[in-house]
């Protein structure tokens, strides 16, 4: 179970890292939007959360090895229109494509990232 946890929750930090960053490249990182970027991160979360579960993307003995890496972009591929639909359209607004494709290909690549360095280090550990 520690397993599962330390990989959702490396997870959130990487998908609130990419949040952040957004909002730094677009030039809105300020206390004034602030309810917006902890809106996206827990939005981005939540729906990684619920994707990844099911995929057993958060599983250790399923999903921590780089053979997994489709579970991860199952995962992916079923979190960002989720994500997409719970940030933009209770705000009435249109999701761009161009959104979409970038909020994908950052935030599996930053979960790849993590996943790759989380697989390093734990199989230094069980050798070690």
């Amino acid at each position: 179970m520690r397993g599962k946890w330390t990989l959702l929750v490396g997870d959130w930090v990487v998908l609130t890292l990419i949040s952040v960053l957004g909002f730094m490249f677009h030039n809105t990182l300020s206390v004034a939007n602030l309810p917006r970027l902890l809106g996206s991160i827990v939005v981005t979360g939540l729906a990684w959360t619920l994707a990844a579960i099911p995929t057993g993307a958060v599983d250790p003995a399923r999903g921590a090895s780089p053979r997994a890496w489709w579970r991860w972009v199952w995962a992916g591929v079923l979190a960002v229109p989720l994500a997409l639909a719970l940030y933009e359209f209770p705000r009435g607004r249109v999701v761009t494509w161009a959104f979409a494709r970038a909020l994908g290909t950052f935030a599996l690549s930053g979960i790849v990232l993590w996943r790759l360095v989380y697989w390093l280090v734990r199989g230094r550990r069980q050798t070690g």
